[in-house]
């Protein structure tokens, strides 16, 4: 066995049979994609009431009413910025045309942004064993934090990883503060393992000696 391409420095697990990635980060990209996929319809072009559209200052003239984020991250001709990163449906445009070529794959004669993201989930397996695998994770990670902030649901920080044991080893996926802040909880939907009173005395011991 070899370690995931894609664990942070420390965290390196086995990756997954004929693959260069984890059971944990191979699921965690296909959870981006999905909530991508959530997300993406429910962005809004023009800027919410009382909206700086995306982060911008409001100056003394006239603006427009038109939300840059959210224009940056839904135009297919999208490049990346100092400002807005890497262009959503541009990226997932982009890694959809490489499968393709590099499977010998016909081109959909309609385009969207839900059949990309369907060829990107349908050849999963294949790009898990790709050698830039771990580019194309760091990219689908970047995008769906910046169109989860545009859609007003910004990723909170991660606090550690759970130790919940699954397969003979730990979850090691992210845990997370829980919104009434009584704990914090597994972000792995296989797992969701809460940790509460002594058992997040535990987590923090396990935190701190790693």
């Amino acid at each position: 066995m070899t370690d995931c391409v894609i664990c942070p420095p420390g965290r390196h697990r086995d990756v997954e049979p004929h693959k260069l990635v984890c059971f944990h980060c191979s699921n965690r990209i296909l959870r981006h994609l999905g909530e991508l996929e959530d997300y993406l319809p429910t962005l809004s072009l023009l800027k919410t009431k009382g909206g700086d559209g995306g982060g911008r200052k409001p100056g003394f003239g006239s603006s427009s009413p038109a939300n840059d984020t959210v224009i940056h991250h839904t135009d297919w001709r999208t490049t990346p910025s100092a400002l807005d990163g890497m262009g959503a449906v541009a990226t997932v445009h982009e890694w959809a045309v490489q499968v393709r070529e590099d499977r010998g794959l016909e081109c959909p004669r309609t385009l969207s942004v839900f059949g990309e993201l369907h060829a990107l989930r349908s050849n999963h397996s294949w790009i898990m064993a790709q050698p830039w695998v771990a580019d194309y994770a760091q990219e689908v990670r970047e995008i769906h934090s910046a169109v989860r902030a545009a859609a007003n649901d910004p990723i909170p920080r991660s606090v550690g990883q759970c130790i919940a044991m699954r397969r003979d080893r730990e979850c090691g996926a992210d845990v997370y503060e829980m919104p009434d802040a009584s704990g914090v909880k597994c972000s792995d939907n296989a797992c969701a393992r809460i940790y509460t009173g002594l058992d997040l005395d535990r987590l923090r011991v396990a935190q701190e000696a790693s």
